[in-house]
């Protein structure tokens, strides 16, 4: 399962090979733009190899201060 680096919640990734959601289609987030602001708020080690859901993806966009008050890493 790969979860989301903010909720750490299953993404349902279909390009996970752990996937229970495996089909012929591309996964979800190919048709997504996640704001690089948003990216930002990701640990660098995490970065490369993360997913974010589509339900961190909806409340990002419904309030963006509040969710990098919420997901903010102090340096």
């Amino acid at each position: 399962m790969m979860e989301c680096p903010f909720c750490l919640e299953n993404n349902n990734c279909a390009i996970d090979k752990n996937s229970a959601v495996k089909n012929s289609q591309p996964c979800w987030c190919f048709a997504v733009n996640v704001p690089n602001e948003m990216l930002q708020l990701i640990p660098k080690e995490k970065s490369v190899s993360v997913c974010v859901c589509q339900k961190c993806i909806a409340q990002y966009h419904q309030d963006k201060g509040e969710f990098i008050r919420r997901f903010a890493i102090d340096s």
